[in-house]
């Protein structure tokens, strides 16, 4: 039975990914651009102020007249680079850094008498003054000529956040201490009325310890229709029947909770209903995704890996471990096989050009990567691929490490054996009633039907004097005496000394041949159509087409008697018979256009 699923070349072991992200001290040193010094830098508040509010008036109001991609700029003068605006037009420099009143620039967008106001089209609002005006006033800045300040480099120290709560190793509670120092912690006297001796089991213990730090009361004991009910919903997702919810009623046993909830967890709907969480964290579909959205036909057996490991109380670890690497830790389990579909879950491009298989594989990579980290792990990794991680202690080095781990994964579908015994039982079975068919078969081919050809060919040659040539010696081939030969599309066939014909000149869609030719006292079985090759012909043909191709559609023989060929045309066409064809075959034919 063919399974999607991953095929992983290196073993992992999730247990041991954590061991990634902590241990050691890594963060990048701030670096200058090549040549430059801290003093020549931009701030990015420098930066903010030139994007949002200098580079989009210069782009609607300036550009239009003083741009170097225009063939000649107004006044000769640019102002879309730092170098245009310090080289100036006609008056000199446009801008001088820290000086409004002495800039050029300024003093034209103000409307001064002494020069040309710009832009002509209409003065600009005060606001956009003021804007150009204190950008001069701060020295002109220009990212796309200076170095930029990078932003403060984020040091990730790898053993510091080891110890947040999530790299902790787990750790065995007392949860009875745990009521009795949350009531320490509370000095309100309500705190004493509060009843908790309901909290029998730990996971009791654990939330009334919660309710005490947050001042709640817990609801009132539900009774015993509304608890079978609240069961049945959480563990398989559908009510209780009624005789089920009528026998835990009247059941009075103090094991009488204990069998529903059992009984609840052996079915196999628990797997089904609790199964579909995991599964939406695996990102599991029966289709590829993306605008074609083929359906994916051997998906379904990850999901009942999944129904089936909650079924059968899977330890966790070996749920992990399998889906990640299963078909190596486990190879002859066909279980471990199924869980490796974890990794092949998620969208997979069917329809892409050369130009994107190296994107949509990394895409592929990055996307098994993030459901493991936030199935697995808890984190987010997906930052990472562009720059140390914002909030996760993952810088960019550690993404790439961990991705390397996934790139011998590949996706495909593979047959698996799910019952091992049962298929060699079968198999043996199979072959005793196969043994005797194929010898049979054997023994036709190597005498019956040499035998069957043999008398075949004797009673042709009784009956047809022009067939017996095949009963013994290879058939005879005789070249056409061709009296003449025209193409319907105006083409020019010109008969070449062994007998071929070469078309040239004109060179129609479509063309047919029409070839006259004398077969007096022939006695004819086939013909046969050699396409040849020419110097004269595009690439050397066969074919009249710019790649030397062609294809032949139809084939068409009539006879006609010796004896009324010159008589007149309505005489001679009734006298016309076509040829039947019994087959056809070719030693090339082209895909889609077989020669039958």
């Amino acid at each position: 039975m063919p399974v999607l699923a991953s095929r992983a070349l290196l073993a992992i072991v999730v247990l041991g990914l954590p061991t990634l992200l902590f241990g050691i001290a890594y963060a990048l040193p701030e670096q200058s651009p090549q040549g430059q010094s801290a003093a020549s830098r931009l701030s990015e508040k420098e930066v903010a102020f030139f994007e949002t509010k200098i580079r989009p008036l210069l782009a609607d109001k300036c550009f239009s007249c003083h741009s170097s991609k225009l063939k000649t700029a107004l006044g000769g003068l640019t102002l879309d680079s730092k170098a245009g605006w310090k080289r100036g037009g006609g008056r000199g420099q446009s801008i001088i850094p820290g000086k409004p009143q002495e800039s050029v620039l300024i003093r034209a967008i103000s409307y001064k008498n002494e020069i040309p106001a710009m832009p002509p089209s209409g003065k600009l609002s005060q606001s956009e003054i003021e804007a150009f005006t204190e950008w001069v006033r701060i020295g002109a800045p220009d990212p796309h000529e200076v170095g930029v300040a990078p932003p403060p480099k984020r040091v990730i120290d790898l053993i510091k956040e080891g110890k947040r709560w999530t790299f902790q190793p787990l750790k065995i509670v007392n949860p009875s201490t745990l009521i009795a120092s949350a009531v320490s912690k509370q000095r309100s006297k309500s705190v004493s009325l509060f009843n908790f001796s309901w909290a029998q089991t730990p996971i009791d213990k654990f939330i009334a310890a919660k309710l005490i730090e947050k001042k709640m009361q817990p609801n009132s004991k539900a009774d015993r229709r509304t608890l079978i009910r609240r069961a049945y919903f959480d563990l398989t997702g559908l009510p209780p029947v009624p005789e089920a919810t009528t026998a835990f009623i009247n059941d009075k046993s103090p094991k009488a909770w204990g069998k529903v909830v059992d009984a609840l967890l052996a079915s196999p709907q628990y797997g089904e209903r609790w199964g579909r969480h995991w599964l939406d964290l695996a990102r599991f579909a029966e289709s590829h995704g993306y605008e074609q959205d083929y359906d994916r036909p051997n998906a379904y057996h990850y999901r009942d890996f999944v129904v089936k490991a909650l079924n059968q109380d899977m330890p966790y670890n070996t749920f992990v471990r399998w889906q990640l690497a299963g078909d190596e830790i486990a190879p002859n389990n066909p279980m471990a096989l199924l869980a490796t579909g974890f990794l092949a879950a998620g969208t997979h491009a069917t329809q892409i050009t050369k130009s994107q298989v190296e994107k949509e594989r990394y895409d592929e990579l990055d996307d098994m990567l993030s459901v493991t980290g936030g199935s697995m792990l808890g984190l987010t990794f997906g930052c990472a691929r562009c720059h140390d991680h914002k909030y996760d202690p993952i810088p960019t080095k550690e993404y790439y490490r961990m991705l390397s781990t996934f790139t011998t994964t590949v996706r495909s579908d593979y047959p698996v054996d799910f019952d091992v015994e049962g298929y060699k039982s079968a198999k043996s079975n199979f072959d005793a009633e196969l043994k005797p068919l194929s010898s049979a078969l054997d023994d036709y081919e190597k005498i019956g039907l040499k035998n069957n050809f043999n008398n075949w060919l004797k009673g042709i040659a009784k009956d047809d004097s022009s067939m017996r040539a095949l009963a013994g010696k290879k058939t005879p081939w005789r070249i056409l005496e061709v009296k003449s030969a025209t193409s319907t599309g105006g083409a020019t066939l010109t008969e070449m000394p062994d007998g071929s014909f070469l078309a040239s000149g004109k060179l129609p869609d479509k063309d047919a041949y029409v070839i006259d030719c004398l077969m007096e006292g022939a006695s004819v079985s086939a013909f046969r159509v050699e396409a040849m090759t020419d110097a004269a012909l595009p690439i050397g043909g066969p074919g009249r087409a710019p790649n030397g191709n062609f294809a032949l559609s139809d084939f068409k023989a009539t006879s006609k008697p010796l004896a009324v060929v010159h008589l007149d045309s309505a005489s001679s066409d009734s006298q016309n018979l076509n040829l039947p064809f019994s087959n056809a075959r070719a030693d090339f034919e082209q895909a889609g256009l077989p020669v039958s």
